[in-house]
């Protein structure tokens, strides 16, 4: 799970109950999608 949001325990919680499956977390979870978009970025140039 990326995104601010992952950091919020009962979210993850919730969404593991509705799936019935373990989500993996990063530490760096909220970062993912900036890191995404500058691999892209590079890409482009």
């Amino acid at each position: 799970m990326t995104g601010g949001v992952a950091q919020n325990a009962g979210v993850v919680q919730c969404l593991e109950q509705a799936l019935n499956a373990k989500i993996y977390v990063d530490d760096s979870a909220q970062l993912c999608g900036a890191i995404g978009a500058a691999l892209i970025g590079l890409e482009e140039i």
